[in-house]
């Protein structure tokens, strides 16, 4: 297992993950607009965007999308590892790797946002100490927050 850059070659993998993963967020991606055009913002520069790849498949990836007036903030856009392979700290592996990196670039701080029921996410966001910005009550539905999380870098 590795974790790397992403490469032009790797879209149709990266595609094939995320509708995998598509009923897993809330609301499903798909609902948000097509996997595509989903795809295809995570993959602009200068957004970075890394894979785990096992055996030349992609079975993960996150990315983080440059924000903020002085471009010193990131915003986790995505973050997801296929279900056969969760429960083996390959999520952690791959925000270890984005925090790196985004201090490697002098960014200041990272951004994040989740729905109140996700709480594996929730679980590996304060295990990287990242601290509730704010909350917005019954944003994703009935009893279901958005979750703002924010880490200083």
């Amino acid at each position: 297992m590795k974790i790397r850059e992403v490469k032009e070659a790797d879209y149709g993998g990266l595609l094939d993950l995320l509708r995998e993963l598509d009923q897993d967020f809330f609301p499903p991606l798909s609902v948000r607009g097509d996997l595509v055009t989903y795809l295809n913002t995570d993959l602009e520069k200068p957004n970075i965007t890394l894979v785990l790849e096992d055996n030349k498949i992609i079975t993960g990836l996150i990315s983080l999308q440059l924000q903020g007036q002085g471009k010193d903030e990131g915003y986790l856009r995505t973050i997801g590892i296929k279900k056969r392979e969760r429960q083996q700290g390959l999520g952690s592996l791959l925000m270890n790797k984005i925090i790196l990196k985004a201090k490697k670039l002098k960014y200041k701080e990272i951004k994040v946002r989740t729905w109140s029921t996700n709480k594996a996410v929730i679980g590996l966001y304060d295990k990287f100490g990242f601290v509730v910005d704010y909350t917005k009550k019954n944003d994703r539905a009935q009893g279901i927050d958005s979750i703002y999380y924010r880490k200083q870098l």
